[in-house]
């Protein structure tokens, strides 16, 4: 860990799942004294392979190989001295290490390539909340999916030659911590619902029943996916520690979402993460 102030050019590679782990990963920075200047290459529910057809696309001057508000990844890449870049697979593929292959590594070199001063490092994402019905099932635990998830950026990271930010496993920490039972709102009925009420689930890494709002009227849907204010102030908790390398447990940084007693809860989990998952940062 340092004191010394720092100033971090980040670059995500990946889809909403890292606007959500860096939602507040600014206001962590600042209220430490440091400066994040992050630009997201982020496609909704876009994989690693959609990241790797559009550079290809942008390769041949087609249209679609500007994916990102109409710049292709090749201008993002020259267009900042990045000190890190991430790289994010998409959350229903995240625990085949075949949908990894070959994008990750062609992504990896085209970052080296093009941005040769920047760290990159993989994003590990996080396993779906229990009450999901698309992949956990029961034959398919939420833990069983979050070691798939884990065993499949370790195996590339390993092929790679690059560090992790474990916020997955952060994730996993705090679900199975004897102090962190999710408790669902039972007052709560989806079908009475009026927008922009939302349940009040104490513990909740992620969304949980939210509202889809760009539709007229909002229509509600049961979000087992997404990161809760709670998930992304954690994934926010990992990404800084890993990047600035300083201690979350004393930053003042307090989102009004999230309760405060919740907050120093999930600052020792974020660092206690780190702290046994250090020697994977090569």
């Amino acid at each position: 860990m340092t004191n010394e102030t720092k100033t971090i050019r980040l670059l995500t590679i990946g889809n909403s799942f890292a606007d959500n782990a860096t939602r507040y990963l600014g206001e962590i920075a600042s209220a430490a004294g440091d400066e994040l200047l992050c630009t997201g290459a982020n496609l909704p529910g876009g994989p690693l392979s959609v990241h790797w057809e559009g550079v290809v696309a942008h390769e041949k001057k087609r249209e679609d190989g500007c994916l990102y508000n109409d710049r292709s990844l090749t201008d993002l890449l020259s267009s900042e001295p990045w000190d890190v870049v991430t790289l994010q697979q998409f959350s229903w593929e995240s625990h085949a290490v075949r949908s990894y292959r070959p994008y990750a590594e062609k992504l990896h070199a085209l970052i080296q390539k093009l941005s040769p001063s920047a760290t990159i490092l993989l994003h590990q994402t996080w396993a779906y909340r229990a009450d999901d019905t698309e992949r956990i099932t029961k034959d398919y635990s939420q833990d069983t999916m979050h070691a798939d998830i884990r065993n499949a950026y370790h195996t590339i990271a390993d092929e790679l030659n690059v560090g992790i930010i474990p916020v997955g496993d952060a994730f996993a920490a705090a679900r199975n911590h004897p102090e962190w039972t999710f408790v669902p709102d039972t007052n709560f009925d989806p079908k009475t619902a009026e927008y922009p009420d939302r349940p009040q689930d104490r513990h909740s890494l992620c969304a949980g029943f939210a509202w889809k709002e760009w539709m007229e009227p909002p229509e509600m849907h049961l979000d087992t996916h997404h990161a809760s204010e709670t998930g992304q102030y954690l994934g926010a908790a990992v990404f800084f520690e890993t990047l600035f390398e300083k201690n979350i447990l004393e930053n003042a940084f307090r989102p009004a979402e999230v309760p405060a007693e919740e907050v120093l809860f999930l600052q020792k989990i974020a660092h206690e993460t780190i702290c046994s998952t250090q020697s994977l940062h090569p």
